[in-house]
């Protein structure tokens, strides 16, 4: 019988690790250098890739120094980029930037997906100087930035509340040859509407299907809100019917961001005629759909019907009936504030006292919008 070469041993070795059976990859390695046979690069970059896939970054870091130290081999690029990754999506920070500074000094030097790796990292943390500042430095290196790279930027600049510098960089995309994806469309609506230049929104939003992005329901409940920012809720459920239309299907941000919309403009038989659509649907109401009708019928004076809500919801978290609208709601900190304010508002001093009473009853924690509240 021949006896496995490397070249079996790594081909094994992948195949365990794109099943996600990295424990079982390590052992294959072990049994490997027990044969008397040298792991190669790739061998550590499969398993490397697998434990980071796996979000074991701790077994990665240990076999890359195990590969430098005791098997004298140099990672490249690929290994090193995967680890930095996971580190990112680990929440370990400090270690990827540290990663990234140590292969540099190695002389491995960070291609396209290692920078993408960082500036998505960065941005994920709200660090977008340094994210930014990554970006010119790819650029005096000659590596051409992609989509990846501008979505991540454009989505920090708009979550940052700097849209023109979003715009920017957008604007940038296409000269440089990089189209953009829905990604970068959902980003910029967003934008658009958070600086109410809906106008804007509304032009990106029928300008990317001609690019060959349909709009997703991302895409549809940005602009709704939008729309009902501005309290054009009106606009905003003309193209809920228009995304039904197309053949996506409305979720619960979708409805919970309309009956925010139409409570804010006092319109509270339309929030509650959503309510049921909503449920007819089957999309199912959850606690924040609950707590924004509450605080709708709170404000419009009509604290009665808010109260019977509220009992609505505790009812159905005591009864077995997966029929009830609000099934599996459980009321949270903030359905006790709106409803203890309410309460205190129209002067039922001893009901909002009764009802702070029994939050810790329920296991829930006032918080200091509960004490501002009372």
């Amino acid at each position: 019988m021949r006896r496995p070469n490397v070249i079996t041993f790594n081909t094994l070795m992948n195949g365990l690790c794109c099943q996600g059976r990295v424990v079982e990859a390590v052992a294959l390695l072990d049994r490997m250098v027990e044969d008397g046979l040298q792991p190669i690069q790739i061998t550590y970059g499969t398993i490397v890739d697998g434990m980071c896939k796996k979000g074991d970054t701790v077994s990665a870091l240990n076999l890359l120094r195990k590969m430098e130290e005791v098997n004298h081999i140099k990672p490249n690029v690929v290994i090193y980029s995967a680890i930095i990754d996971g580190l990112w999506k680990d929440g370990r920070h400090s270690d990827a930037q540290n990663l990234f500074i140590e292969m540099q000094e190695k002389k491995v030097f960070p291609n396209l997906f290692t920078y993408n790796c960082m500036i998505t990292g960065f941005c994920s943390s709200g660090k977008w100087i340094d994210a930014e500042q990554l970006l010119h430095e790819m650029l005096e290196r000659k590596i051409n930035p992609n989509v990846v790279t501008y979505n991540a930027l454009i989505n920090a600049f708009v979550k940052e509340g700097k849209f023109f510098e979003a715009e920017e960089l957008y604007d940038e995309m296409l000269p440089r040859g990089i189209i953009p994806s829905r990604i970068t469309y959902n980003s910029m609506i967003d934008g658009f509407c958070k600086h109410n230049r809906l106008d804007a929104a509304e032009h990106m939003f029928y300008v990317m299907a001609t690019k060959g992005c349909s709009p997703d329901v991302i895409t549809f409940n940005t602009l709704i809100e939008g729309y009902c920012r501005a309290k054009r809720v009106d606009d905003g459920l003309e193209l809920l019917h228009e995304m039904t239309e197309t053949g996506l299907v409305a979720n619960t941000v979708t409805y919970n961001t309309l009956i925010h919309g139409f409570c804010l403009v006092g319109d509270l038989n339309a929030a509650l005629d959503l309510l049921q659509e909503m449920i007819s649907s089957g999309v199912c109401p959850n606690v924040v759909t609950c707590n924004t009708l509450l605080d709708g019928l709170c404000d419009n004076g009509k604290l009665k019907d808010a109260l019977k809500m509220f009992k609505a919801m505790q009812k159905s978290n005591m009864d077995i009936d997966a029929s009830h609208p609000f099934n599996g709601v459980e009321p949270d900190v903030q359905t006790y504030n709106i409803l203890i304010s309410g309460l205190i508002n129209e002067g039922k001093f001893l009901e909002a006292e009764e009802l702070y009473e029994e939050m810790p009853l329920r296991g829930i924690v006032p918080d200091t919008i509960t004490y501002i509240a009372q």
